[in-house]
């Protein structure tokens, strides 16, 4: 999960916790933003999530998560099934844009490495600003990729 941060620095000890109960560390990348690989969780649906910037001594930051289980989508998420997309440059991302009570989204697409069991510091793309209809139609022909 990348966190949009409150100003980060280098040295502070960044901690997630899950539903009150599940710390998990988290990762330095820049001054606004932080990533934390969500630990099992055990629970589906949304759950609320704290940020520690000392250690886990006080959780001053909040919001909201939404656990999925991997292999499982609820109702109004679209999950896409390797035969779909590993052959196609093409990629349509759809969502229930009455979930979210915003005008526009940012997307970010990144790499999970699932040997190592981490996220690439790197986005592979973000798209910022996208109107919130609940579809974004993703390029992923070599000219595209190349202008990314």
């Amino acid at each position: 999960m990348f966190i949009g941060g409150p100003c980060y620095k280098p040295d502070n000890q960044i901690v997630c916790r899950f539903n009150k109960t599940i710390e998990a560390a988290a990762v330095y990348i820049s001054p606004e933003q932080a990533y934390c690989i969500t630990p099992p969780l055990y629970v589906v649906g949304r759950i609320p999530v704290e940020l520690s910037l000392d250690g886990g001594a006080t959780f001053n930051y909040s919001g909201t998560f939404r656990s999925i289980p991997l292999g499982r989508n609820p109702p109004d998420v679209d999950g896409l099934e390797v035969e779909h997309w590993a052959n196609s440059t093409t990629t349509v991302l759809t969502w229930n844009q009455n979930a979210l009570n915003e005008s526009h989204v940012d997307i970010e697409i990144s790499l999970f490495d699932t040997f190592e069991f981490r996220i690439h510091q790197a986005n592979l793309a973000s798209f910022r600003d996208v109107p919130n209809s609940g579809s974004y139609h993703l390029d992923f022909s070599m000219e595209n990729i190349i202008s990314l």
